[in-house]
């Protein structure tokens, strides 16, 4: 599985003409989103999407089932160094299971 995950990086990197992605999985004791994998941004082990904001907007993503366009969670496009990012909900039959985060600077083109 670590061997794809740089191909995963890479396609949603060109798909959407993004500058960075972060891979989420999601904890399920605790509720925290952490990074296992990413392609232009650094790591440094905190949770991501932690805030009250954060967590609304994965929630969302998770229950509509497709991908979201993100400009105004201040905490992750600092982050991120973006303008905004499209999130992308992993799923098992209906279950969250993480997040693909992917940085762009323009969310109309993304």
């Amino acid at each position: 599985m670590a061997d794809l995950l740089p191909q995963l990086h890479e396609q949603a990197l060109r798909v959407s003409g993004g500058k960075s992605s972060v891979l989420l999985r999601l904890d399920p004791r605790t509720g925290a989103l952490q990074a296992v994998s990413a392609a232009g941004v650094d790591l440094d082990g905190d949770p991501w999407l932690a805030d009250d904001a954060g967590r609304a907007a994965a929630a969302r993503v998770w229950k509509n089932g497709g991908p979201a366009t993100i400009d105004n969670l201040p905490r992750l496009l600092r982050r991120l160094d973006s303008a905004g990012a499209v999130l992308i909900p992993l799923l098992s039959r209906h279950e969250p299971l993480g997040l693909l985060v992917v940085s762009v600077d323009d969310t109309a083109k993304a």
